[in-house]
């Protein structure tokens, strides 16, 4: 079978002296990226000759090209920085205690800052020279190896750090078989990625195919009638029981299903939520009043930040406590996504969807002060809900998930899919009004969104050979 690379992410716990340690170590690798970057620009600048090589603001930044062909200084290389520090380190108690794959992760992560630097300016984009960390904002520790007793049963145990326990309801793979290991500081919290490489198991074939249109009221309509809205219910909608989703072949690369949660909230709606758990209220409705008080809760805790002094220490203590809950609140939509793409993967053997460009629709509208924009509040609300509905996302998850599962995945343009007609393609703006589509040459009548979504599946059918009853599941 076909090696393939997956992702748990798990919540992590510490001791005090734990959590104290962690933070200890992320402000000095922190230092050390600082400092490595510091040389490299030093070195960089004599080199090219020039005394200005970069500005304070993006419009001031300049590039020149090299006078002389020869190499950057060597004391500025990845390696030449590895073995510079492994001398510092020997006379260093703090870095000689610590696990040597710890820094080696820091350089390589400004090694690929570097190198992502030079691959823009050669292709013309937007540089973006690599940028000092601050200690606050580096939350990352990065494993430049690692090694099968890292893990051992639930805890994590590296060099330098007190034990990390993962307490998980799903099963590792083999210690053996670990690839990767990321420890994230999230707020208050800590989460542990670990990169497995394991075999991947194809899912029995299917003769199934869809085609989805995404949306930005509900998350997507399907090409079969389904819609799939926005709460966590939405599973429902392909037909998927429950429990076939909790057996899943696809490895799910999230976090356990206690990872989401809803956020603590304010103490006015602590009852709310006791009375929504005991309550028997349809499963949409009840979805529906706990997204509710969620987002009450992140408003609550939005306005205790915006009442302190920016920069104090009650400021950053409730900076951790909103960062938890916006946390806990895209750990919970991770997971509904996860839901709805594995339901979609396992009945279906043919999806195709829309090769939507999500970074250019939610771009801004203010413009500038010379050529400011138009309807700028009502494109700004328009941007929230598309990237609320974290279509990318989606795509992501069943880009990666057919591949597993052997699965056929296409994206397909997205012209024209909501004004041809499923029944004729003929192609006419006026057919479509709001949700409603009435063809204007052979009068066929449809929701809108179902029928642009049997366009983006026969369009994707187009390329290639179709199951036999493909059409006919449409």
């Amino acid at each position: 079978m076909a090696l393939i690379h997956t992702t748990y992410q798990l919540r992590g716990y510490l001791s005090r002296a734990g959590y104290a340690q962690l933070d200890k170590v992320l402000l000095e690798c922190a230092r050390l990226y600082n400092a490595g970057l510091q040389e490299w620009r030093d070195a960089y600048s004599v080199h090219i000759g020039v005394d200005r090589f970069w500005g304070d603001r993006k419009q001031d930044w300049v590039y020149v090209e090299r006078r002389e062909k020869r190499p950057t200084p060597g004391n500025s290389t990845y390696y030449a920085q590895l073995k510079e520090f492994t001398g510092v380190r020997a006379d260093d108690d703090f870095w000689n205690s610590l696990d040597v794959r710890i820094w080696r992760g820091t350089l390589q992560r400004l090694e690929r800052a570097k190198n992502a630097f030079f691959r823009r300016v050669k292709a013309g984009e937007a540089p973006g020279y690599p940028r000092f960390k601050s200690g606050r904002r580096w939350r990352t520790l990065e494993m430049a190896e690692v090694r099968p007793n890292m893990v051992r049963g639930s805890r994590v145990k590296i060099k330098g750090l007190l034990p990390i326990a993962i307490p998980s309801k799903r099963e590792l793979p083999p210690s053996e078989q670990l690839k990767t290991l990321r420890i994230t500081r999230v707020g208050r919290r800590v989460m542990v990625s670990l990169g497995y490489e394991v075999e991947r198991k194809p899912l029995p074939y299917s003769l199934e195919a869809v085609g989805i249109d995404m949306r930005i009221t509900d998350r997507m309509v399907l090409s079969s009638g389904k819609v799939i809205p926005a709460g966590r219910p939405a599973v429902a909608g392909v037909d998927i029981p429950a429990a076939e989703l909790d057996s899943a072949e696809i490895p799910m690369s999230g976090v356990d299903s206690t990872e989401g949660a809803a956020p603590d909230v304010a103490e006015s709606t602590g009852s709310a939520k006791k009375e929504l758990r005991g309550s028997a209220a349809a499963p949409d409705v009840a979805e529906s009043t706990r997204r509710q008080i969620d987002l009450q809760g992140l408003a609550a805790k939005q306005r205790r930040l915006a009442r302190t002094k920016k920069g104090s220490r009650e400021f950053r203590k409730r900076a951790k406590i909103l960062a938890n809950a916006h946390s806990r609140q895209a750990i919970s939509n991770r997971n509904e996504c996860h839901r709805i793409t594995t339901g979609i993967i396992q009945r279906f053997g043919h999806i195709g969807v829309e090769a939507l460009k999500i970074r250019n629709m939610s771009k801004s509208a203010k413009g500038t002060l010379e050529n400011p924009g138009k309807n700028v509040a009502a494109k700004s609300g328009l941007n929230r809900e598309i990237l609320t509905q974290t279509w990318g996302l989606i795509r992501q998850q069943l880009a990666y998930k057919a591949e597993w599962a052997g699965r056929r995945f296409v994206e397909v343009d997205p012209k024209n899919t909501s004004r041809m007609c499923s029944q004729c393609g003929v192609i006419d703006q006026a057919s479509r009004d709001g949700k409603l589509f009435q063809c204007v040459a052979c009068g066929h009548e449809a929701d809108a969104d179902r029928n642009a979504a049997v366009n983006i599946l026969r369009s994707s059918l187009a390329g290639g050979n179709p199951p036999p009853s493909a059409l006919e599941s449409a």
